[in-house]
């Protein structure tokens, strides 16, 4: 499950240097529910990708074939015999989610964020001091 979450944010990371940001093969865009969060479930015109998480049910696209060419993995790798509790078959994943309710006062970060998001990649941006 982390070498996923490795494939899928090398892939952001690729894309961001690329400035490519556009819809690729099995990915759609997706609505907003209620809380002002992306919701995977809601396809939409426009709005947030959802990209996803490589497992062994994906069909990869063509920039996903060469980052499994990369680690010289196949997605049914990602399908274990012995250990099937941990199989994946993949999963979607929001390229990007905002910050709801952000605050910043006395030193200290108050926001929200969806389920499955990690405030520590949020904060991470701004406590980089790399320039």
């Amino acid at each position: 499950h982390a070498f996923q979450s490795h494939l899928f944010n090398e892939s952001l990371s690729e894309r961001l240097k690329q400035k490519n940001l556009e819809v690729r093969m099995g990915e759609y865009y997706c609505g907003i529910n209620e809380f002002g969060f992306p919701d995977s479930s809601l396809h939409a015109e426009s709005g947030f990708i959802v990209g996803r998480l490589i497992g062994h049910e994906t069909l990869p696209n063509e920039y996903e074939e060469k980052l499994l060419e990369k680690y010289q993995i196949t997605t049914d790798m990602f399908k274990l015999k012995m250990i099937p509790e941990i199989n994946s078959k993949g999963a979607p994943r929001h390229l990007f989610v905002p910050l709801n309710e952000f605050n910043f006062t006395d030193s200290t970060f108050r926001f929200s964020l969806p389920s499955g998001s990690y405030a520590t990649a949020a904060l991470r941006e701004f406590l980089d001091t790399k320039s």
